[in-house]
């Protein structure tokens, strides 16, 4: 990935954490955050690191940006995440 997209993604997913954060609640461990069109799991997977009393859902429809969200989960040791591969027409 170049430089100038790193930054820009890093800069998307430190915004996104803090929208997160104000909404997720440390009372209520069972919270689901649903990443729809997940592609390799930038976000979904940044949550479910940051949040680990969550459950963080990834669903997409291209089985080789899954594969990938696969690989990157193993390699963390995630265990609060939950693949969907979606059937499209």
């Amino acid at each position: 990935m170049p430089t100038k997209r790193i930054d820009r993604k890093c800069q998307q997913l430190e915004n996104f954490f803090h929208v997160f954060k104000k909404h997720i609640h440390k009372k209520n461990s069972n919270q689901i955050i649903v990443d729809f069109c997940s592609g390799g799991g930038h976000l979904g997977l940044f949550l479910a690191y940051m949040f680990p009393d969550c459950t963080v859902k990834l669903v997409e429809n291209k089985e080789e940006s899954l594969n990938f969200a696969i690989k990157r989960i193993n390699q963390l040791n995630l265990k609060n995440c939950i693949v969907y591969k979606v059937k499209t027409n």
